[in-house]
């Protein structure tokens, strides 16, 4: 048969392309099924379905992402202000958890010289303290604490009526120390027949 008896029989002509025989199919001719499935020219049904497919698969990270975020403001992980006191962090949300509610700190802890066996850190979770774990074989002495070998304590500020500071022994890491004002605190003491000195600003409240 030749192409133009397909033509007068009303049939596609079998050499057209895609788009030819979605131009067919619009002006009535019979295009036989197991043709394309997809038109250059227009969108099938079996396209349709693929996009319906996609947008669900792609609506997923969506809500995941809605969830994460919902989560992130009920826990309080989303911080508007920061602070070295945690009782002074705004987040939005709850309040971030841990029992740490501290409205003082101690910052810029310095110590002179630093000794690898000898650990003086500073903790802020309520109102600051400092924690110190001895392990070299010499005792640490800070004024009137002795802090043996192998030894962990945790130390608070003590002001004297004479306004000099020391460092108290505490069983917590709670602070009963608030000053008014920010302090400089500076405190001497020996490792053993080594010299030490410690710094470290103690400040007032951070926050009402």
């Amino acid at each position: 048969m030749l192409l133009a008896d397909f033509a007068l029989a009303g049939l596609p002509n079998p050499a057209a392309k895609p788009l030819d025989l979605a131009i067919q199919r619009e002006q009535g001719s019979k295009v036989p099924d197991g043709g394309p499935t997809t038109l250059y020219g227009g969108t099938t049904q079996r396209q349709e379905e693929c996009n319906r497919m996609l947008e669900s698969r792609f609506a997923k990270p969506i809500v995941w992402i809605a969830v994460a975020s919902l989560m992130l403001v009920l826990s309080g992980c989303i911080v508007v202000k920061d602070s070295p006191a945690p009782g002074c962090v705004k987040s939005i949300g709850f309040p971030l958890a841990g029992g740490c509610f501290g409205k003082t700190a101690i910052l810029d802890l310095a110590v002179d010289p630093e000794t690898e066996c000898l650990t003086i850190a500073v903790n802020n979770c309520n109102g600051g303290v400092l924690e110190v774990h001895n392990a070299c074989d010499e005792t640490l002495v800070l004024r009137e604490v002795e802090i043996p070998s192998s030894d962990r304590v945790s130390l608070d500020v003590v002001e004297g009526d004479d306004g000099e500071y020391r460092l108290a022994e505490v069983s917590s890491n709670f602070s009963d120390y608030v000053p008014e004002a920010d302090r400089k605190v500076e405190v001497a003491g020996t490792l053993g027949e080594q010299e030490i000195r410690l710094a470290f600003t103690k400040t007032a409240k951070l926050c009402e």
